[in-house]
């Protein structure tokens, strides 16, 4: 894929005021770059207008360079600005208003609990062909067999593959949002009260829920609780348990009792006080229910759960958090890692729904499998090429489609990460799952870049960025940086520019203080070593080095009164001691090397840019320059 970037700019109705090989420049891409570069160059000032004016000529026709020598085509620079456009896109999702309306969903979803059971027909995360399909009519028959009429419990009871199904009728109780696995969340708050939802599929198997109940989320607690963990002499426990409610019953606090008596070392200490918690952080319903039917300061009689007996007593029913709360609660969750993988799926099914995404080869495992092995999912390899017949459409964003040839020739290119252990159709299915993915965000990059000018100049300034270090790279520096026969040509035609003239090391002490100004020099002239650094009445000199062309005012007066000078910059003091007179040296191309290397790739890119202009037509309409610059003015 190659992109043509800096289109956006005459998709608007602005003056061309200038021509890069007849190539048209308009007022707005000019001063979008200006109004960037305020902060170097003067407002309103014409001078630096006319600067400004011949540094943009100078970047275009480096733009216009690049692109004649072909490196906007080079394999480097596509991949790079293929991987930055993605990744922009996927920024400007997760700023959109679509990730704002799954928040808003989720936080909608956090005000209320819905009571659910269900029906699961077990099947491998990545099964795929006659599997899927048993599994698939299974758990249809059975839909429409609740449908038409039969007892769903019964139909639990007798079909769903759910561990403990016996003892729990399949019947999840209460659950809140961000609890469940995606689909089956979704499934849940969209099906009505009373009604079957559709068929989903989750990494467990096939599954259809019946949704009984529905009810405002419950606050979550604040509770302290005295425990006795269960041992081999029940009797000892149940005397145990009964003494600490006796206790209480008698007045002692509940924190006295919970220290003595409590056996869970994590809270007995501080008055048995847990962290606060909802039904679903406990997972011992008889605990939760007991708790949750207490009043504020209330205590519980001795309660039996499998782990041993315990009392709770009630401090706070926790309030329910603001909205703002809530969702900087959401944004926690998604940062989580079963956050993260919620937030992904329901990013990017939202954004396949606007894509207009349709699935059509719901067969490509069984169909791709025949062609391809595990080999080839794991290493780069040459791309297996279907015929016409067996090239089949995978799938369509939009009116632009997908076929197996197009996936397997993304598959040749990229070697898929998997456990030793995990089966080929599973490494199959992610791959397709990224692929998928992908190209969905190469689809919201065009349609941003089609409808949002923010991204499109963003995106434009940074492809033309890579492409002018590019040019720059392979054009002056490298050259510049590797003829040394050009180095010492230069040097022997401009010796004198790198001989060091006569120098001064000075030592420079400042200060506000115009009475302590006079001290140091008085105590400098006198000859007293300075104590550590040179400290003198703690002011630490800092050192430089003057020459005439620095400082040639200073250096003079230096010359007069010798060694040490005291001025006034401003309400600064200065205070110049002299600490050596450095002698004018002539260098030998060896020991002025690095300065020749640095003065003459200035000197080659000045003449690079000269030729430039020659190579490269320039027409700028002056009198709109000159009305826009009287605009700027």
């Amino acid at each position: 894929m190659f992109f043509v970037t800096s289109s956006f700019w005459s998709q608007t109705k602005n003056n061309i005021f200038l021509y890069i090989n007849d190539q048209p420049v308009k007022e707005e891409e000019f001063l979008h770059l200006y109004n960037k570069s305020l902060d170097v160059f003067i407002e309103g000032d014409e001078k630096d207008l006319d600067n400004y004016l011949d540094l943009f000529i100078n970047y275009k026709l480096k733009i216009a360079e690049a692109r004649n020598l072909g490196l906007d085509k080079k394999s480097g620079y596509v991949e790079e600005i293929s991987a930055y456009r993605k990744e922009l896109a996927l920024s400007y999702l997760e700023e959109s208003e679509l990730t704002k309306t799954i928040i808003e969903d989720l936080y909608q979803r956090s005000k209320k609990e819905i009571q659910v059971s269900h029906i699961l027909i077990n099947l491998p995360a990545y099964s795929y062909g006659k599997d899927t399909i048993r599994a698939y009519k299974k758990i249809n028959l059975l839909r429409e067999r609740a449908l038409s009429g039969e007892d769903f419990n019964q139909l639990v009871l007798d079909h769903s593959d759910e561990p403990g199904v016996e003892s729990s009728k399949g019947n999840l109780g209460y659950f809140g949002s961000m609890q469940m696995v995606m689909p089956f969340e979704d499934a849940a708050y969209s099906t009505p009260v009373g009604e079957l939802s559709p068929i989903i599929r989750t990494n467990f198997g096939y599954h259809i829920l019946k949704v009984h109940g529905e009810r405002p989320t419950e606050n979550k607690l604040r509770a302290a609780h005295i425990v006795v963990m269960a041992s081999k002499d029940s009797l000892r426990d149940t005397k145990r348990i009964q003494e600490a409610y006796q206790l209480l019953q008698d007045g002692q606090s509940f924190a006295d009792v919970a220290k003595i008596y409590s056996q869970d070392e994590a809270t007995k200490n501080k008055g048995g006080e847990l962290e606060p918690f909802g039904r679903k952080d406990i997972r011992l319903q008889v605990f939760t229910d007991t708790a949750y039917r207490l009043q504020k300061g209330e205590f519980s009689a001795p309660f039996e759960s499998n782990i041993g007996w315990h009392i709770i007593k009630l401090l706070e029913r926790i309030p329910h958090p603001t909205k703002d709360e809530q969702i900087e609660e959401i944004i926690k969750f998604f940062k989580s890692s079963r956050g993260e993988d919620y937030y992904n799926q329901r990013k990017y099914k939202e954004l396949l729904s606007i894509l207009g995404y349709d699935l059509h080869a719901t067969t490509y495992l069984e169909d791709l499998l025949m062609h391809i092995d595990r080999n080839y999912l794991m290493s780069k390899i040459e791309p297996v090429a279907l015929s016409n017949d067996k090239n089949k459409i995978l799938f369509t964003l939009g009116k632009q489609s997908y076929d197996y040839n197009d996936f397997l020739h993304y598959l040749s290119n990229r070697m898929q990460r998997a456990t030793r252990g995990v089966r080929t159709q599973e490494i199959l299915e992610n791959a397709f799952e990224n692929y998928r993915n992908d190209k969905a965000l190469d689809s919201y990059a065009d349609k941003l870049y089609n409808e949002n000018k923010e991204f499109a100049v963003q995106f434009d300034e940074y492809c033309n960025g890579v492409l002018l270090f590019e040019l720059m790279q392979s054009e002056v520096w490298r050259k510049a940086a590797n003829d040394t026969l050009a180095h010492l040509e230069y040097y022997n035609k401009n010796k004198k520019k790198f001989e060091l003239p006569e120098r001064w090391e000075v030592a420079l002490y400042s200060t506000n203080d115009k009475i302590k100004a006079k001290a140091i020099q008085e105590k400098l002239k006198s000859n007293v070593e300075g104590g550590k650094e040179g400290k003198v009445f703690d002011i630490v000199p800092t050192k430089e080095i003057w020459s005439k062309d620095s400082v040639k005012d200073r250096i003079a007066k230096l010359k007069t009164d010798h060694t040490i000078v005291l001025t006034q910059i401003g309400e600064t003091y200065q205070i110049v001691k002299l600490q050596r007179q450095i002698p004018h040296v002539k260098r030998d191309f060896s020991s002025a090397r690095n300065e020749v290397v640095q003065i003459y790739m200035e000197a080659f890119e000045a003449q690079w840019l000269s030729n430039l202009h020659k190579k490269h037509k320039v027409k700028l309409n002056k009198k709109k320059w000159k009305k826009l610059k009287a605009n700027l003015l």
